[in-house]
């Protein structure tokens, strides 16, 4: 599988730029609120990450907070965005952009019935998240 695969079949939703001295992390659309999300960081044909997330918007805001701590040398959370956002910072130069692709995750419907009860039906994220970056391990960078 190449890169290029994961653009053709997944839902373009960000595109980070570096601009002089820091990183451009625009707000994500509400429109992905409450959304499970596989997504994927792709920077010049290299996949920097590959995350999951049950709220995408809630998500990619950690992000931007980490962005804008890093801009303003401000002490750093103690969340996986800070890698991310570092390693982004690193690798990229003035003028680059990285984007992020998202598989949106929509079960078809959302209860089954068991024993009589509606039981809400649940994506495990992280399993889909483990099996993608086992998938595309050589693209990881």
């Amino acid at each position: 599988m190449k890169v290029e695969e994961i653009v053709k079949n997944n839902t373009k939703v960000l595109t980070i730029t570096k601009e002089f001295n820091n990183l451009n992390w625009p707000i994500v659309s509400t429109k992905y609120k409450n959304i499970p999300t596989i997504y994927y960081i792709i920077y010049k044909d290299i996949l920097v990450k590959i995350g999951e997330s049950k709220n995408t918007y809630h998500r990619f805001g950690n992000y931007r907070t980490e962005v804008k701590k890093l801009n303003e040398n401000l002490i750093h959370s103690n969340n996986g965005s800070v890698l991310t956002v570092l390693k982004l910072n690193e690798i990229m130069s003035v003028g680059d952009s990285a984007e992020i692709y998202a598989w949106f995750i929509k079960p078809k419907k959302q209860f089954e019935i068991h024993n009589g009860r509606q039981v809400p039906i649940t994506v495990d994220l992280k399993g889909l998240e483990t099996l993608e970056r086992k998938k595309h391990k050589p693209l990881l960078k």
